[in-house]
């Protein structure tokens, strides 16, 4: 038997979160704030690689943020209306928010998917204390 205190403790369970945006109309928007699965998160990374600015075999930066965020949100955001299929929020639909709200779902996104290192430890410590 391994030692207990070894085991790696994880859930499949997508973490989500519930976003609420006020459109032009006077009325609220309903989306859920999902985690990718591994799939869509390597293709998001490998899309991502192929914007990144080499000089010297160094990586000096990216050639294009055009679309930058909402690329990463068009795999995170889906549609929560009431009595309606989820689905997810279309690129061209995300670049119509405003940049303020791109950017903090954007950065949530990062977070519960796993892609910056600060969620990666966070999700490593959350799994030994389980």
């Amino acid at each position: 038997m391994s030692d207990e205190s070894n085991v790696m403790k994880f859930s499949s369970v997508l973490e989500e979160i519930p976003v609420e945006i006020a459109n032009a109309n006077g009325g609220v928007d309903h989306y859920i704030l999902r985690e990718m699965l591994a799939g869509p998160r390597d293709e998001y990374l490998s899309k991502m690689s192929d914007r990144v600015k080499y000089v010297d075999g160094k990586a000096l930066g990216l050639k294009t943020f055009d679309g930058f965020q909402a690329s990463l949100l068009a795999k995170c955001l889906w549609t929560c209306e009431e009595g309606e299929e989820e689905k997810r929020v279309s690129l061209n639909q995300i670049q119509t928010f405003p940049a303020r709200v791109v950017t903090a779902l954007y950065d949530k996104a990062v977070e519960i998917s796993g892609l910056d290192e600060d969620s990666v430890k966070a999700k490593e410590e959350a799994a030994k204390n389980d």
